[in-house]
């Protein structure tokens, strides 16, 4: 979902998981609010593009689940 951050932690080694999360919230921090907002919009997108392939899925199978 945050390819920056699979970039920012990958080949690093930690010892605890407390590192591993210190290390993620760091980069979370370091960016702003249109950075989230931007990600909820892609989020939004791909929702509806789901619900619209399973609506069309519905539609040709004719078999409603009940």
């Amino acid at each position: 979902m945050f390819p920056g951050l699979k970039k920012q932690l990958n080949g690093r080694y930690f010892s605890s998981e407390v590192e591993v999360i210190a290390a993620a919230e760091n980069w979370l921090d370091r960016h702003n609010s249109e950075f989230f907002f931007s990600g909820l919009q892609k989020l939004e997108q791909r929702a509806k593009n789901v619900l619209s392939f399973v609506g069309c899925i519905l539609k040709k199978s004719r078999i409603w689940p009940m």
